[in-house]
């Protein structure tokens, strides 16, 4: 039997972002869901919490919660999973409320390549 998918969760609210990204981590080899209510997706997740892999959140959600808040939500249903926070604000505070909260950072546009690069070093053995 084949090593299984990785699960990764996506928090974005822009469309077009979280289609790429979604594509992205698809050819990579993961399972993923997209959304950027904490509330939704806790609900899409919570059956699968203990099998994510991964967290991948925008920061800047608009008048929501930001990515940093509802990944932290995400995280009490699976505090195994790596969370990496991306923004392509560079003022907005991201980078340091990320570092705060323990999670990595990415300036966006993130390459693909990083992202990946990011998940092998986080994927668990």
């Amino acid at each position: 039997m084949g090593k299984s998918r990785p699960f990764i969760v996506v928090i974005e609210d822009d469309n077009a972002s979280a289609a790429a990204l979604e594509l992205t981590l698809r050819d990579w080899g993961a399972d993923v869901v997209c959304g950027h209510l904490s509330d939704a997706l806790l609900r899409t997740t919570s059956q699968r919490s203990g099998a994510i892999s991964a967290i991948i959140a925008d920061f800047d959600l608009g008048p929501r919660p930001n990515g940093v808040t509802v990944s932290r939500r995400l995280r009490e249903i699976a505090p195994q999973a790596p969370v990496l926070v991306l923004s392509g604000a560079f003022n907005g505070g991201a980078a340091q409320a990320a570092a705060a909260a323990g999670f990595d950072f990415m300036n966006k546009p993130a390459p693909a390549n990083a992202i990946t690069a990011w998940l092998e070093r986080n994927e668990r053995a």
